[in-house]
């Protein structure tokens, strides 16, 4: 209370004086013509502008990055809205108004010629050539007028004559009003008629006017011209705008190259991008061979700068944060697209030059299908090609792979793509919610490892003996996965300790724990010290510790349950194979749907990894109870679509690149191959043939 009571000594007089102050500013306001107003309220918008550009200044430092940004926002929206250059667009009306009636030379000679010494540096051409002080003799030079949307570049010269009179130069000149909402059709008009004038004023084929007229307008045209060049900067006729990116020559037709090109673009946030990027790959390979050469990229760390290419390591940061993390998840999301928000503005704006320079090189080499499987890269892409295309047809195909199983952020979703692959009815509806066109969303199913796409030539109890030495016939020879996805996350180490003790103790099964790139969890296991069996004749089943293995499908068709995060690869491999999966954790947002679409297809259940010990418990009534798993089993393969990687490349070389259906030997049959159809039902065209 003490705090508080001195707290209200210290800010009341400010609150009160500024109140004051304002009320009496607003009244003042009120009180004047309107063209007094718009001089003051430009005035202070000016002085706003100045205060924002040096604050940015003051603030150059890392840790104020994220002030630093929001201060630009503001000065942004001050230089660029529409509704204050048309206020300055009107002082200049009424100035030329003045000059029309009582004559260009009439007032205020003196300050004129003050000015043309002031703003000398503007208007004056440079003294290091001999064509430059003949133009400044005979009085030429350039100017750079701003108005409303527009630049004009005028040139201007001739002898020092007198110029003609200013009130035969417009007989008329469009009213506008300040006050209110001003619609684009008024500031078109006072655009065209300041335009019109100026251009009867100047002339491109009559005589030009003199020195002095030519000064003015460009003492007018530099306060504009400074503070728009930070946001209309001038930039070579070969470079794409605001860049120093060189424009290339774009083709006017779709031609299809052989081999046909394909760029893969991804990002290694966690293993699951990679993977199904890997999966797309491998498809394409075995079923088109040498027709197609595929590349696959990094976007994020290839074409972005700092600190936009350093995702990867934030991700594995902030997934040991849930709540930090589920707050940039949710960040803007009440908007209705991605693109209009201001994380993507942020983005679009530091990356706009390395992105055009990562796609004019591949348009350069005659790429014919960019495929992304990452949510943060799909608008930067088609934002950069209808860059480099402009008015033209866009000649490159554009495909979205979504790589999330349950729930998706809104980021993947870019109605302009030529095709969407979703991997489950839930995100079929995210991208209707997000305005997708039905016919180009297709559900195909995750792409997967090539591992996955047939089933395993050896038998569960054939894979257990030759990867973990178990003899088949003994009540030990359950095998229990235990996963934290490609970094490792998640409470791994008292979850597999709880469930290694409790398998040793009642000799149920062997315990396999993969720690991904989590390099300290697997020293924390590999120096525990685990419980030793009971007796000399017991089997040693200790559990296996691996890092990031690379044969997973192995040791799932060897397994008989999955703990694991709620990572979309892992479970959907998962289903795949036909394995209960026991979900301990998730990342709040990305995954939490994951959950969902396992619980409710009756694939398995959810059991926090915080209280470890019920994560043992439901390991050992499961393997208690094998009907239960073989019901969870079946329940896991209803839901699986092992050939998506195969259903998705064959679509899209079929419809985007023109290549027939694959050889049957290179396909599997019919029987097994999941199905590739749109939103109304529509199956994969030439289903039959391939």
């Amino acid at each position: 209370a003490a705090w508080r009571g001195a707290y209200l000594r210290l800010t009341l007089p400010a609150t009160v004086g500024f109140l004051y102050s304002r009320i009496l500013v607003n009244t003042i306001y009120s009180g004047l013509l309107p063209r007094t107003q718009a001089k003051a309220f430009i005035r202070a918008r000016n002085r706003r502008i100045g205060l924002l550009r040096a604050e940015i200044r003051r603030h150059g430092g890392f840790t104020s990055f994220i002030y630093r940004q929001r201060l630009t926002e503001e000065l942004e929206g001050h230089v660029t809205n529409q509704k204050h250059r048309l206020r300055a667009a009107l002082i200049l009306q009424a100035w030329w108004r003045g000059c029309r009636t009582r004559g260009w030379p009439g007032r205020r000679p003196m300050q004129h010629r003050r000015s043309r010494v002031r703003i000398s540096h503007f208007s004056a051409p440079r003294q290091d050539s001999d064509d430059d002080e003949r133009r400044k003799q005979s009085g030429q030079g350039n100017f750079l007028f701003f108005l409303p949307g527009q630049r004009l570049r005028h040139q201007f010269g001739g002898s020092s004559s007198s110029v003609s009179d200013p009130r035969s130069a417009s007989p008329h000149m469009p009213d506008v009003g300040c006050g209110g909402d001003i619609s684009p059709e008024a500031l078109e008009a006072a655009s065209e008629a300041w335009i019109g004038d100026l251009r009867r004023l100047l002339g491109d084929d009559g005589p030009m006017p003199g020195p002095m007229l030519g000064d003015a307008f460009s003492w007018l045209a530099a306060p504009f011209n400074s503070m728009t060049n930070r946001f209309f900067p001038d930039h070579d006729d070969q470079c794409y705008p605001n860049t120093a990116v060189k424009r290339i020559d774009v083709p006017r037709a779709r031609t299809l190259g052989s081999p046909r090109k394909v760029v893969i673009y991804y990002s290694d946030t966690g293993g699951g991008h990679f993977a199904s990027a890997s999966a797309l790959k491998a498809a394409l390979a075995r079923q088109y061979g040498d027709d197609i050469e595929v590349t696959l990229t990094d976007f994020i760390r290839t074409s972005t700068t700092w600190p936009w290419s350093n995702v990867p390591e934030a991700y594995q940061a902030l997934g040991n944060y849930p709540s930090i993390y589920k707050t940039l998840f949710d960040m803007e999301r009440s908007a209705s697209s991605f693109r209009d928000t201001k994380i993507f503005s942020l983005m679009r704006y530091y990356n706009r030059a390395p992105v055009l320079a990562q796609l004019t090189g591949v348009v350069s080499s005659g790429v014919d299908l960019i495929l992304s499987v990452h949510p943060l890269i799909n608008h930067m892409i088609v934002e950069g090609l209808k860059d480099i295309f402009g008015d033209r047809e866009i000649t490159v195909r554009v495909v979205t792979v979504v790589t999330d199983l349950g729930s998706a952020h809104f980021s993947w979703f870019e109605p302009r793509v030529d095709a969407l692959f979703v991997p489950s009815g839930e995100i079929k509806q995210l991208a209707l919610d997000h305005l997708v066109p039905p016919e180009k969303i297709h559900l195909c199913g995750l792409p997967v490892r090539e591992g996955f796409w047939h089933r395993s030539k050896k038998t569960k109890p054939e894979l257990q003996a030759l990867l973990l030495g178990l003899r088949p016939g003994l009540r030990a020879s359950h095998v229990v996965l235990l996963m934290g996805g490609g970094e490792g996350f998640g409470a791994i180490v008292p979850v597999a300790v709880a469930i290694g003790e409790r398998l040793l103790r009642l000799g149920l099964g062997q315990l396999v724990v993969v720690c991904g790139r989590n390099n300290e969890v697997r020293e924390k296991l590999e120096r525990h010290d685990w419980p030793k069996p009971s007796s000399r004749r017991s089997q040693q089943i200790e559990p296996l510790i691996l890092g990031f293995a690379s044969n997973i499908d192995e040791f799932m068709s060897a397994a008989d349950i999955l703990v694991t995060k709620a990572g979309p690869g892992s479970i959907a491999e998962a289903m795949i194979k036909g394995l209960p999966c026991l979900l301990t954790s998730f990342i709040p947002g990305q995954e939490e749907g994951n959950v969902t679409f396992v619980t409710e297809a009756g694939a398995g259940e959810f059991v926090a990894d915080f209280e470890p010990e019920r994560v043992a418990d439901t390991v050992e009534a499961w393997l208690e109870n094998p009907q239960l798993l073989n019901q969870m089993s079946a329940n896991a393969r209803r839901i699986a679509h092992p050939n998506a990687s195969l259903d998705i490349t064959r679509r899209l070389c079929q419809d985007f690149l023109d290549l027939p259906a694959p050889a049957p030997s290179d396909a599997l049959p019919e029987s097994e191959a999941g199905t590739c159809g749109g939103v109304g039902g529509r199956t994969q065209r030439n289903r039959g043939a391939s």
